[in-house]
């Protein structure tokens, strides 16, 4: 059977009522004698409006302006497709003041979704999930979450508590901004050419509050300067106040000529430095020339850093 089609020639309103204005160059449906849906010239369907400016146009006084219902099966939606491939699916909120001023975006060339909001020059990014499924608050800034951790990729930027009540006698700095364990190298100062049986330590840093554990053990000492004795090699200097870098410490295990734990009194970081300071009774200095080829030191201190 041959194909068949039929049209309307100089027509260009359908209306049910009374009609609606003519136009020679667009189709109109009204009802009852108002006006509801138009195609304009360039195949804008519009309702609600004489000029629509989208493929579809809709302009509604009320609140209830469109809805997309499935009337079985569980699943319902909605489906926006870029033109290309490595282009973006948008859905862009605005007013009457701005066009666009706040979008969701799903970004193709890196899958990612993106939720972006108006910062009074432009719309902005401000979350994004990306497809490992990490979320980062305003991309690129100074939070984000990845493989589960809260992330703070800024320096100087953590964990507020400043919401808390406050003690002692002055503002208090109640910014956690750091946080981390590692290792150091512990060393005796003023020797030349040493060897060293153990060098091992282990530290945890809480803001600016560290806590170190080490064992330092000679073999040989080499040549001692004659200087006072240090341990040297601590992963942060020490706070220039002198109440901070006292700190708490505790000697495990020493082996030091004429010196043990209880010859020792009032050890203590040097201001502003890495170095621990092993004084004796009387607060003096003891000296490297009391190191032998066996000695060793078993620390534990807590102190704080700049």
């Amino acid at each position: 059977m041959a194909e068949k089609s039929f049209g309307l020639k100089e027509i260009n309103m359908i209306g049910v009522g009374t009609p609606a204005i003519e136009s020679s160059s667009e189709l109109i449906f009204s009802t009852n004698n108002n006006e509801s849906i138009r195609i304009s010239s360039t195949g804008h369907v519009g309702i609600g409006t004489t000029n629509p400016l989208y493929k579809f146009d809709v302009l509604e006084d009320s609140s209830n302006v469109a809805r997309f219902s499935r009337t079985g099966g569980q699943w319902a939606k909605v489906n926006i497709t870029a033109g290309l491939v490595g282009g973006n699916s948008y859905i862009t909120f605005g007013d009457p003041d701005e066009g666009e001023s706040g979008a969701i975006n799903y970004e193709h060339t890196d899958d990612s979704l993106r939720f972006e909001t108006w910062n009074g020059t432009s719309k902005v990014e401000r979350l994004r999930i990306t497809t490992n499924g990490d979320t980062q608050v305003a991309a690129g800034s100074s939070l984000y979450l990845a493989n589960g951790n809260l992330v703070f990729s800024t320096s100087g930027t953590g964990i507020d508590f400043s919401a808390t009540a406050d003690g002692g006698t002055t503002t208090p700095n109640e910014l956690l901004d750091d946080y981390e364990e590692g290792t150091w190298t512990p060393a005796f100062t003023g020797l030349t050419s040493p060897t060293y049986t153990t060098q091992d330590g282990v530290y945890t840093k809480v803001g600016n509050l560290i806590y170190c554990e080490c064992r330092v053990k000679l073999s040989n000492t080499g040549t001692a300067s004659g200087g006072a004795l240090q341990i040297s090699g601590f992963p942060y200097n020490s706070s220039s106040s002198l109440v901070s870098r006292l700190g708490a410490y505790s000697f495990n295990y020493i082996t030091i000529t004429s010196q043990d734990e209880g010859t020792l009194e009032a050890s203590y970081l040097g201001s502003s430095t890495a170095v621990f300071n092993i004084l004796a009774n009387g607060h003096v200095s003891v000296l490297n020339t009391a190191l032998t080829n066996t000695s060793q030191v078993d620390l534990m201190i807590v102190y704080r850093t700049l």
